[in-house]
């Protein structure tokens, strides 16, 4: 396996939330832009299993604000549970609102109960992964599993991409023990982000401004961890 290639190292990436209102609101808000928004792929369920280092270091570098902030997640599309074919290994870093992006191809696997840490390092070992990032690995644990539907959309001169997020769920993930309940339903959590790359930021004002609602900080790793240890993170 190799490494995947991205197509935006370096990127802007501008989330809305918009918890009261419904998906077929902002739907009919993407196609009144005056950028002309059209839908370029189909629905999609994203599944992201979450790493974090043992004292949740990348959670608290980003609920805290951190310039540089990292998050570690395995991601899939399809049915959350049973054979995971072609999971990708993500690093995300951010700094602002600036990001990119590295990707690595994952051995196919089961996701299940009997999913644990034990699982994971298998995955590794016997994907092929670089030396460093092996190292990485090593030393984080996971701690989140979401999963939520996307649709994809792309503005008519082919500059800017919107995605729009909806019906996420999150369940915690134990190192050793699971039973994996999707508990923590957010029926009215729509989040909608414009992606761009950096050239074209000094012309996004016309995308931004067009847009109903106000951009926030917005993390559905630290939403999920929020939600899924209600008196807050137990590993600080």
């Amino acid at each position: 396996m190799e490494k995947v290639a991205d197509s935006h190292l370096h990127r802007y990436e501008r989330k809305y939330p918009l918890p009261n209102v419904s998906q077929a609101e902002v739907e009919q808000w993407i196609k009144r832009h005056p950028c002309f928004f059209s839908e370029i792929y189909h629905q999609r369920r994203v599944n992201n299993i979450y790493l974090d280092l043992p004292h949740l270091e990348y959670y608290y570098a980003n609920r805290n604000g951190l310039a540089e902030r990292k998050k570690i997640r395995i991601r899939w599309y399809g049915e959350t549970f049973g054979h995971v074919h072609k999971p990708i290994l993500e690093f995300k870093i951010k700094r602002g609102i600036v990001g990119r992006k590295s990707s690595f191809a994952l051995q196919d696997f089961t996701f299940n109960n009997d999913f644990n840490i034990f699982s994971l390092n298998h995955i590794f070992e016997s994907s092929n992964l670089p030396s460093n990032i092996r190292d990485e690995l090593r030393q984080t644990e996971p701690t989140l599993v979401n999963h939520y539907f996307r649709r994809y959309y792309q503005s008519a001169d082919k500059r800017y991409r919107l995605t729009l997020d909806f019906g996420l769920e999150y369940a915690s993930i134990q190192k050793h023990s699971n039973f994996f309940l999707f508990s923590h339903k957010i029926d009215q959590d729509v989040i909608v982000e414009i992606k761009y790359d950096i050239e074209t930021d000094p012309e996004a004002e016309h995308i931004t401004n067009a847009f109903p609602a106000r951009m926030d900080k917005n993390s559905k790793y630290i939403n999920g961890v929020d939600l899924v240890f209600e008196s807050g993170p137990l590993r600080h």
